[in-house]
């Protein structure tokens, strides 16, 4: 599950970079979704599907590229490990915001917008999580760390069902640890 969640915040990120790279489908559209940077452009469903699941991919290994090991990134034992943890995180949250604007900025699918839309909120919610558990992994503090830590794996899981509802395969099947 931990796995996922690292692999998933790379796929993201990848997600983002290639969200540019669609077909705009047609002109200016209403009644697309909210988080399109506000040009209205839609793409298909099956090219926004297809350039998420993309970046997915190419987020992976921008995110298996992240030095350290994931290994203790659940339950750092000592102080440490809990530092590497706080840098490890430090890496992903940069690749993570990334991600989450550059997916805030891509073309709405011109169906299933909302499904969309969740997979970015998802993803934010997660960030949120991130942050708080580096900021414990920071501060020292291993109790609170590793609830945050819990929460973020949970919030990341969240992200990976709402990717897998939007019928991205890649993203849905993105892990965090070996």
């Amino acid at each position: 599950m931990r796995t996922r969640v690292l692999i998933g915040a790379v796929g993201l990120v990848v997600v983002a970079m290639l969200s540019g790279c669609g077909d705009s489908g047609s002109d200016d559209n209403g009644g697309a979704g909210d988080q399109d940077g506000g040009s209205g452009e839609t793409v298909s469903k099956q090219d926004w599907v297809r350039a998420a699941d993309a970046a997915c991919d190419t987020a992976k290994s921008a995110i298996a590229d992240i030095p350290g090991s994931t290994a203790l990134l659940a339950s750092p034992q000592n102080d440490e490990q809990l530092m590497q943890a706080a840098e490890y995180l430090s890496s992903l949250a940069d690749s993570l915001e990334r991600l989450v604007e550059e997916l805030d900025d891509m073309p709405q699918p011109e169906t299933d917008a909302d499904q969309a839309n969740a997979v970015v909120d998802a993803l934010g919610k997660a960030l949120a999580s991130l942050h708080t558990a580096h900021d414990a992994a920071t501060a020292g503090d291993a109790t609170t760390y590793a609830a945050d830590f819990a929460t973020f794996d949970q919030d990341f899981e969240a992200y990976t069902g709402a990717a897998d509802a939007a019928g991205l395969t890649v993203c849905a099947s993105q892990t965090v640890a070996d």
